[in-house]
């Protein structure tokens, strides 16, 4: 997605581990659902999958937190190609000058 070309790998890393959060949470809430209607098929299918994902959420978050031993891989892009790249530079370029704005305004009484 052309959105995700701008992304740094830690921060690809990060979102993900937060949708894979979000769909267990969503099946948890769905299997409860379920359960409280009598529906205790879908109930079950709903908590096998929240636990199918669970070794996917854990190795995603290890993985995301493993790149803070090797900061200048977390922050290279996610996208190596010449495309990935450029927006890469330009989410960088984005972004200072974003802290610049910051601490302009942040200086002023």
């Amino acid at each position: 997605m052309a959105g995700d070309r701008f992304l740094e790998r830690n921060q690809a890393l990060r979102l993900a581990v937060g949708e894979v959060q979000h769909l267990r949470t969503l099946l948890a809430y769905l299997s409860s659902v379920a359960q409280s209607v009598g529906a205790a098929e879908r109930a079950g299918f709903c908590r096998r999958w929240e636990a199918e994902l669970e070794p996917s959420e854990r190795a995603v978050r290890d993985a995301a937190a493993g790149l803070g031993a090797d900061p200048d891989a977390a922050v290279a892009p996610l996208d190596p190609s010449p495309s990935g790249r450029a927006a890469h530079r330009v989410a960088v370029t984005l972004g200072s000058l974003g802290e610049q704005i910051d601490s302009r305004l942040g200086r002023r009484p």
